[in-house]
């Protein structure tokens, strides 16, 4: 137990010296005692039961999900013509790919929960580790789920209201909804959250094939202006562009790039339920490979539909491009569907970003980096917690106190029975309706870029770590990736964040206030001197 609840039985324990005859004091005190000597055990592990069908729904549910109906209007704004916007995501979908068959080694290696926090903690040690999750969990997964959201909420709220805007009240509010009733369905179990993903993947396929097939034969009938009736073609430049230096064009395209890899994220997020996951040595390559082919195919079908249908202008001017396309080829009742459609997409994404936000917080709960409660690690039991609640109810006052004992209660079952991090995904949840509420998304996608893509690159460069130390891996049978893959990935995404910094300098501060926050929060909980900790290969260690 922690050392401010071992203070509060101390307290507990002095009242009941004023208070001898006090039976109910008493039975309490002792009770918050036991529990605080009994060992804790880790109950927020989720029992081994996603199958390769439950991991790729989580990766293409994550990848497909908002991203691609969001940023192909980012990409069109700083490219100069719809040959460089598919040469932009093709480019992008290599460099995730790179990743990927790095991931697919580093997961291979280190078999368990915690993915990216996992593989950083046992190349650099604790202090890195701890400054990944905190910087995922509080920035950058925290932000994308606000987007998400957002996108699921404005496209829902646009099919169903009338008028061509719709308030930003409207939207907020309906986001919030959506945003709560998923977390409250994965509350529920694991279980429901992957069976959920599941089905959403089956809506996220059917609208990228609907909005590449119709575009392209919509645009071989002579409907839309795009690339078929433009005068530039696929490569030509409208002269009337203002004239940009050489500096200025790589940093464009930089900034599209970072749209295109925004829609590419979800590849890490198997890595945090891997644990969790059946035959994960055998099942992780199929998982990322197959999602990956899948995925860059329907984005460049995608983006070639819409350039084809759209104008330059057109995607430029919008925020969303899916609904444009819809009203210009499939009409009004084409627009609400598709609308409808990219909403549950949408929505599918936020699912599977609950699920597996989640799992990072318990992971990171159980490495100390957060607090035990988010893991459910700060009672051995349900009986402990139900005690020790009368104990805390007391002292935090009638309503508050009734609050949280309620709410405890209510997810009790969920908690112990079900091992379900609930407390992870109510923060999860709360962090993301601040971003909500008082967020703009102007430049959060830059944003949210720079920060994964220095944790990714510092993963790849793990990847070359782990071979020193376990030299005999491949002799093992293991997943070893060719070496050009790493490195192509790191001089690529070293070249992207030092761009993106150059062009957002504040981007770069506001990462560097972050790591000094968590420098000196985890400087008072752990030593620096010799913080690497081993950690066994294939499976968690300690």
């Amino acid at each position: 137990m922690d050392d401010e609840l071992a203070e509060d039985v101390e307290l507990t324990r002095s009242e009941s010296l004023l208070a001898p005859d006090d039976e109910e004091s008493s039975r309490l005190l002792v009770a918050a005692e036991a529990a605080i000597d009994a060992p804790v055990a880790p109950n927020a592990a989720v029992p081994k039961g996603l199958t390769f069908l439950n991991g790729i729904a989580l990766v293409m549910s994550l990848q497909i999900g908002s991203g691609i109906f969001l940023t192909p209007s980012q990409v069109a704004k700083n490219v100069p013509n719809p040959g460089c916007g598919i040469l932009v995501w093709f480019f992008g979908g290599v460099l995730v790919w790179t990743g990927v068959c790095s991931f697919i080694e580093l997961g291979t290696s280190i078999a368990t929960n915690g993915g990216l926090q996992e593989y950083l903690r046992y190349c650099y040690g604790d202090f890195v580790g701890a400054f990944f999750s905190w910087t995922w969990v509080t920035i950058s997964r925290s932000a994308s789920m606000a987007v998400v959201t957002a996108v699921f909420a404005e496209y829902l709220c646009k099919s169903v209201l009338p008028g061509p805007t719709v308030s930003a009240v409207a939207v907020k509010s309906v986001a919030l909804i959506g945003l709560w009733l998923m977390t409250v369905l994965n509350w529920t179990g694991p279980k429901a959250g992957a069976d959920f993903a599941n089905k959403f993947l089956v809506v996220k396929l059917g609208a990228l094939v609907l909005i590449a097939t119709s575009g392209m034969i919509s645009s071989s009938m002579g409907v839309g202006d795009g690339t078929a009736t433009s005068p530039y073609g696929w490569f030509g430049t409208d002269p009337s562009l203002p004239q940009t230096s050489l500096m200025e064009q790589i940093s464009q395209f930089v900034t599209a790039i970072f749209a295109a890899l925004f829609a590419y994220n979800g590849f890490e997020s198997i890595g945090f339920v891997l644990g969790d996951v059946q035959e994960p040595a055998r099942s992780l390559p199929r998982i990322l490979h197959t999602a990956m082919t899948v995925v860059i195919t329907g984005f460049i079908l995608t983006n070639m539909s819409l350039y084809m249908t759209l104008s330059m202008d057109q995607l430029r001017s919008t925020d969303t491009p899916t609904i444009s396309f819809a009203t210009k080829v499939l009409g009004p009742a084409g627009r609400v569907v598709l609308s409808i459609v990219v909403a549950i997409s949408a929505l599918g994404a936020l699912n599977a970003n609950i699920f597996a936000t989640a799992s990072l917080s318990v992971a990171a709960s159980q490495r100390g980096y957060f607090p035990k409660l988010l893991g459910n690690l700060h009672c051995s039991s349900q009986a402990d917690e139900e005690l020790l609640l009368d104990v805390h109810g007391r002292r935090l006052g009638r309503y508050l106190g009734f609050l949280i004992t309620q709410f405890s209660r209510l997810t009790a079952r969920s908690r112990w029975e079900k091992k379900v991090p609930v407390y992870a995904m109510t923060l999860n949840a709360m962090l993301v309706s601040m971003y909500l509420v008082l967020g703009t998304y102007d430049g959060l996608v830059t944003f949210i870029g720079i920060s994964q893509y220095f944790f990714y690159m510092l993963a790849a460069a793990g990847v070359f770590i782990i071979r020193r130390k376990d030299s005999d891996a491949g002799e093992q049978g293991r997943f070893r990736t060719g070496s050009w893959n790493p490195i192509i990935f790191i001089l690529c995404s070293s070249f992207i964040i030092l761009r993106g910094v150059a062009s957002n300098v504040s981007h770069g501060i506001a990462l560097c206030v972050l790591a000094l926050v968590v420098f000196v929060v985890f400087k008072s909980r752990f030593s620096l001197g010799g913080h690497v900790q081993p950690v066994s290969l294939r499976g968690a260690g300690s």
